[in-house]
């Protein structure tokens, strides 16, 4: 189970074009180094907040979920790389051969964004933003946003700042 974070905040999106706008000022405010893990049931809109977070970063591409390739990876603005990263068919022996691959990227001069990321828990970085999405009728979303560490506790101070 996650420790306490050090910083929490909601937000209700009432429909798809709130929820876009969302993700989209996640991912502008996104900076290198930066991991986001989605947590939510299947349907809950964890790809949609993928591309959202995207679009904020200027990836170019059409941004689908990489259920199968575990992980995908495009080129956002000022040549950023944006990996993203879907854990639902990764099984316990793939786990740590995946885990190791990833730790070279974690933190590096990316932005990561896991889908499933209750399956990568353990071996998230210290540093890391856990967003819970919880379908919220007619289309609605609750994002429940969770800081851990120095980068990501900014982030959301910025995100919360800039949407207030």
């Amino acid at each position: 189970a996650h420790a306490m974070p050090e910083y929490r905040w909601h937000r209700l999106c009432r429909d798809e074009a709130a929820t876009m706008a969302l993700a989209t000022a996640v991912g502008r405010l996104a900076r290198p180094g930066c991991v986001i893990a989605l947590h939510g049931n299947l349907g809950a809109g964890k790809t949609r907040f993928a591309q959202g977070i995207a679009r904020g970063l200027g990836a170019k591409g059409l941004v689908t979920s990489p259920t199968f390739t575990l992980i995908n990876e495009y080129q956002g603005r000022g040549g950023i790389p944006f990996y993203h990263v879907d854990c639902y068919r990764l099984d316990e022996k793939a786990m740590a051969a995946f885990v190791l691959s990833l730790d070279e990227l974690m933190g590096g001069m990316g932005v990561m964004v896991i889908e499933w990321a209750e399956r990568l828990q353990r071996y998230l970085p210290p540093d890391h933003l856990w967003v819970e999405i919880q379908t919220a009728g007619n289309g609605g979303r609750l994002f429940t946003f969770n800081g851990y560490g120095p980068a990501a506790v900014k982030l959301l101070q910025r995100l919360e700042k800039e949407l207030s």
